[in-house]
Parts: C-alpha cells; structure tokens; sequence
C-alpha cells in the first residue's frame, strides 16, 4: 500500500505574497495597480466561500473571455492576462506585458513557507509519495497581434514560476506536478486524469492538502481521500467538513504520517 499526498502549490506551500506581485506590475503600469489589487481581493474571497460563489465568479469572466474570443481558457476567473486587457484599454500586447511584470515580481517574491522544504524533504524521507497539483494560471501568449490560450504554453509558464519559489528539490517538478491545463480543479475530470497518471489504487492511503476547501478540497471528495485543510488568514474556512485543520505543514505531519 502506498501513501500519496496531493498538495496544493498556492498558499498551502508557498506563501503566495500578492504584494508582491503588486509592486512588480507597478512598475511597469502604475496606474491600473491598485485596481487589480481590488479585483484579486475579490476573486480570492470567493475561492474561500462557497463552491457556487466561485461558479457566480467563473460565469462572469468566463463571458469576458468569449467576448474576446478565448472561450476555451481553462479558468477565466485567473487569467491576469485576461483583467489586465481590460484594465489597459483592450490593449492585447499592454496585458501581457503587464502579466509578464506581475507574475514575475510574484515568482521572486514569494518564497516557501518557513516550514514548507522540512515538510516536503520529511515526506520524502517517510517513503509519503508528494504530488503537487495546482490550477491553471490560465496564461495567455501574443500571437499576431491577438491574445492566445495554448494549453501547453500556458502549463509551461506556469511551472517555470513554480521552479522560481525555491522548492526542495524532493519535489520533482517535471513528474510530480500537474497543472490544470486545459482542465483545472476542482473539475473531476482534472483529479481522474491526475489519479490516472500516477495509478492510485483502492488500496492506498490517498491524503489531498489545500488551502480552499472549494478550490482544493471539495472536487477530490468523490475518489474518498483524508482532506486536510490549511487554514490562516482568509483563505480557511470552517463552514465545510474536512477530516483535518492545520495552521502549518509541521502540523499537517502527524496526519500523513500516523
């Protein structure tokens, strides 16, 4: 029997400091800085509520996209290209450069948590199998003058900004991380294909960590796993059953491990 733990990336490894990323879009495009920030903050609360407020959220971007002709993007509602279009005048090479800034001043700015390489390197050294799955970022690319989503693309930037946040090296990037391009948690066409690749059986000991339960947690319920749920500040919440509450990765330990 083996035992498997998926983790979210986001806020459940790495401190996922938007400030940050903040100030490197402020360099580039001070004025539309604080407004974003007033959009993030909204769309980051829904992910912490409800499943059917983060559905109102996805409706609403997801008809911004198929204005614009990017229907098939994997989630609306997180593609900064997508807000940014909006936020510089409908300027397609204006959003990317802008996400070009954001994500990068992200990616540098937002190391692991104090405890998240210990947890990580702990796992390895227990034989716990550690597979990191996260959402699509939901990048796009410029391609003609146009905005472009290619799955492809957009899960290959996606893990070059994983591989900058300096995780332990215990966590192999190339096969142990799945990104939701071009089908994203919680849907459950995401988690078969992720059980599918890594040949979970009925017998092992599956754990699923994250810091949103709707997000992270609640799309993984039907294949049966021990659901921890990482809460602090703003992204935990209690309103959902989980089988575990943590505030740290050091706490998380004694559950994966028994």
């Amino acid at each position: 029997m083996r035992t498997i733990l998926f983790s979210d990336v986001d806020y459940t490894l790495v401190d996922f400091r938007h400030e940050a990323a903040i100030e490197g879009l402020r360099e580039v495009f001070p004025n539309i800085a604080d407004e974003f920030g007033r959009m993030f903050d909204r769309i980051l609360t829904s992910t912490c509520g409800s499943v059917d407020e983060g559905k109102q959220i996805e409706r609403e971007y997801g008809e911004l996209a198929r204005k614009i002709g990017l229907a098939d993007i994997a989630e609306p509602r997180w593609c900064r290209e997508l807000w940014f279009y909006h936020l510089v005048g409908d300027d397609a090479e204006g959003a990317v450069r802008a996400a070009e800034a954001y994500w990068h001043g992200l990616a540098v700015g937002s190391p692991p948590y104090s405890d998240t390489n210990h947890f990580i390197d702990t796992l390895a050294a227990n034989g716990v199998e550690l597979y990191a799955v996260t959402s699509s970022d939901s990048r796009l690319v410029l391609r003609e003058g146009q905005l472009k989503y290619t799955p492809e693309e957009s899960a290959r930037l996606k893990q070059e900004r994983i591989a900058l946040h300096g995780l332990s090296e215990s966590l192999d990037l190339d096969t142990h991380l799945f990104i939701g391009d071009p089908v994203s948690k919680p849907a459950r066409a995401f988690w078969d294909q992720t059980l599918d690749a890594v040949g979970v059986r009925s017998e092992d000991n599956v754990f699923v960590l994250g810091d949103s339960y709707g997000s992270d947690l609640a799309g993984a319920l039907y294949f049966n796993p021990t659901t921890i749920l990482r809460r602090h500040g703003s992204t935990g919440s209690t309103e959902q059953s989980v089988d575990h509450e943590v505030t740290s990765l050091t706490e998380a330990l004694p559950h994966i491990l028994g």
